[in-house]
């Protein structure tokens, strides 16, 4: 693309990201975030920080995902959180999705279906009386 002259755009990034989030390429989607503002000054937009987050969680690394959400430089949104809870889920981490609904609950506490996936990370667990709480 930039060989042939063409600028990316934030939507380019947007694509990059979840592509390389839904082939588990962590490396090359890090980097292409890394290189909007640097090499293409593109200041990241929230829609960037959450395609990280997915990144990062489907891929398991789900402690850097919660470390990345934390330290983004814009205020994470339900999206984002939803992000952690949806590799929360994929990988069993309870701890995780305890802390993204937490914020979820806040963020978009009339949406059921984060409540659905918080509990069915519960029942993988075992933890049936967590599950009824919920």
């Amino acid at each position: 693309m930039t060989r042939q002259g063409v600028s990316p755009n934030g939507v380019t990034f947007v694509g990059l990201l979840h592509a390389c989030s839904h082939m588990g390429l962590v490396d090359e989607g890090r980097g292409f975030f890394e290189s909007m503002e640097k090499d293409h000054g593109i200041a990241p937009g929230i829609e960037h920080y959450g395609c990280v987050a997915d990144l990062l969680s489907r891929a398991g690394r789900l402690d850097e995902a919660l470390e990345f959400v934390n330290g983004m430089p814009v205020e994470p949104n339900s999206v984002v959180w939803g992000a952690l809870l949806g590799g929360a889920r994929l990988h069993k981490n309870v701890d995780v999705g305890e802390e993204a609904i937490r914020h979820l609950a806040m963020l978009d506490p009339g949406n059921d279906g984060y409540y659905v996936v918080f509990s069915n990370i519960y029942a993988d667990a075992g933890c049936w009386e967590d599950v009824a709480r919920v």
